[in-house]
């Protein structure tokens, strides 16, 4: 049987206080008049959070070539099999890393700056591979990679049975660091083979929330030109209509969204072009922000084992070049609705955390991820609600996670669907169990043909008061064909696009990006 633990930095501290009134039961209360959440740097409690697995790391030494690591990332890591959350299987060859005689040395990039307070190694001893484990294992630990802290403290294995599966933890004293070495010794005066299948880093995680607004929600849109008549959209030949849909509701985006592929063949560039489009001004002459889906083509197991590696580097190259951060962060949305079964990387939740974290890692080890976003994005019900496609399942952890982000439409209806559960305070209640410190934001949605469409437009607006924790939204502003939901433009229904611009109003419902935005936009440059 397939064992699972949590590995690699489930952080476990209490909650450092940024202000003691804003936690409680686990859960942080959003004030849309007050920054109390996003003091820089807060700690917060997630024990038992599967935090910060799949991280990359190299090994010095060959391993038993029965035994090898899986996945290599070159340039970045070794393998995946020591970081991947799982020990024991049907064969120790999934899950093992052996290596004959050798004093072994594993160096862990956990990605930025950390706190550590503790490392465990899960060693293995089996009699019918003449496998024993390490006589002892030391730590050290290191910012740049370059000069290291041997740590005072070491462990020792001891087996009682010839087969036996073993953890054994070193302690540390709050060691701040960005490189972990674990170093195995093997039994002395033997020629047999030492292994180990998991390491995991404990210790303090600290949330750094980027570009929330102090005050209020950003207002956004999807607003293709195809979804107005021939006569609203005559002499104008952008395929984003950003224009004629803030003339529409009579108040401007501060942010958009836009799609693109995730394969290869396609760069950058072509997102760059439709940001100095788009995003650059609105009709009052400030800037937007930019968002957008980014769809692979393929499962989610190819992109696991490496399949997009190399689209990955060069694309995330591109996001790192000086005219791009001009223009101000990226804010991606990848392989968004993955719990729906429309999706081709539907149904595999442990493939697809790999994928996630994966990528992740690659725009990580390339200066990516501290100035942009990245938006991990789900339907907001699971369809089907199944054991194997539930949405917390999904999740690859609040290290790889900017905002959360949630696809919002009415399902359809059903015994599971009534009509009272398909409007959006109903369906906004799901994406916040996933953490509980994340902003949130509606990253599309509106309404559907089958739905009582004013009662979703003040249900969309009532989320200020009932939600304090999303600060963007996005309407979807287009219709689909032959579906149910085929007809998603405010335009299409006359009372629900009055009752949009009259509750749109309120200036809670951001049209501009606000100037602390901006600040903080040139402070992570």
């Amino acid at each position: 049987m397939r064992l699972k633990n949590i590995i690699f930095t489930a952080f476990i501290l209490s909650l450092a206080s940024c202000n003691a009134e804003d936690y409680k039961s686990g859960e942080v209360t959003f004030n849309p008049d007050k920054r109390l959440l996003y003091c820089r740097k807060a700690v917060i409690r997630v024990a038992n959070h599967k935090t910060g697995a799949g991280k990359f790391y190299k090994v010095n030494a060959t391993a038993h070539k029965n035994f090898q690591d899986q996945y290599p990332i070159t340039p970045w890591s070794t393998g995946s099999k020591l970081t991947d959350e799982e020990i024991g299987g049907t064969s120790p060859k999934d899950y093992i890393v052996s290596w004959e005689n050798q004093t072994v040395e594993v160096v862990i990039d956990l990605g930025s700056l950390r706190t550590i307070e503790e490392v465990a190694i899960h060693a293995v001893a089996d009699q019918l591979y003449s496998m024993k484990l390490p006589s002892q294992a030391t730590l050290a630990y290191s910012r740049d990679n370059q000069s290291w802290t041997k740590n005072p403290n070491s462990t020792t294995f001891t087996s009682v049975e010839p087969t036996e599966h073993i953890w054994s933890s070193i302690p540390v004293n709050k060691a701040e660091c960005r490189y972990v070495k674990v170093v195995l010794v093997p039994p002395a005066g033997e020629r047999v083979a030492i292994a180990i299948d998991e390491i995991k880093v404990m210790g303090e995680y600290k949330t750094d929330p980027k570009y929330v607004p102090k005050n209020g929600c950003y207002h956004g849109a999807f607003c293709p030109l195809y979804a107005y008549d021939p006569e609203d959209r005559e002499g104008i030949t952008d395929a984003c209509a950003v224009t004629l849909f803030e003339k529409m509701v009579g108040k401007q985006l501060s942010i958009m969204l836009w799609y693109q592929n995730m394969e290869q063949g396609r760069n950058f560039a072509e997102m760059q072009d439709a940001r100095e489009k788009y995003w650059s001004k609105n009709f009052n002459g400030t800037s937007r922000i930019f968002l957008y889906g980014w769809t692979p083509p393929t499962k989610s197991a190819p992109i696991a084992q490496g399949s997009l590696d190399d689209f990955f580097k060069a694309y995330f190259t591109e996001v790192t070049a000086q005219s791009v951060k001009d223009m101000g962060p990226v804010w991606f949305r990848p392989m968004n609705e993955m719990n729906g079964g429309w999706i081709s990387y539907f149904r595999d939740t442990k493939n697809y955390v790999r994928a996630w974290r994966r990528m992740y890692n690659i725009a990580e080890q390339l200066g990516l991820t501290a100035y942009n976003v990245f938006v991990w994005s789900p339907n907001s019900v699971s369809m089907p609600n199944t054991a194997d496609n539930q949405m917390k399942d999904y999740y690859p952890g609040d290290i790889y996670v900017d905002w959360l982000g949630v696809s919002c439409y009415p399902p359809s209806l059903s015994e599971t669907f009534p009509e009272e559960k398909r409007y959006p305070l109903t369906l906004m209640k799901d994406i916040h169990t996933i953490s509980p410190d994340k902003p949130i934001m509606i990253s599309e949605g509106g309404y559907s043909g089958g739905c009582d469409r004013k009662r979703w437009i003040r249900e969309w607006f009532e989320i200020k008061t009932a939600y304090p924790r999303v600060k963007a939204v996005i309407w979807e502003n287009h219709e689909n064909t032959n579906t149910e939901n085929s007809d998603r433009r405010l335009q299409s229904d006359p009372e629900a696009l009055e009752l949009y611009k009259q509750l749109v109003q309120d200036p809670y419902w951001l049209d501009a990006i606000p100037t602390e935005v901006y600040q903080e936009f040139e402070s992570r440059k």
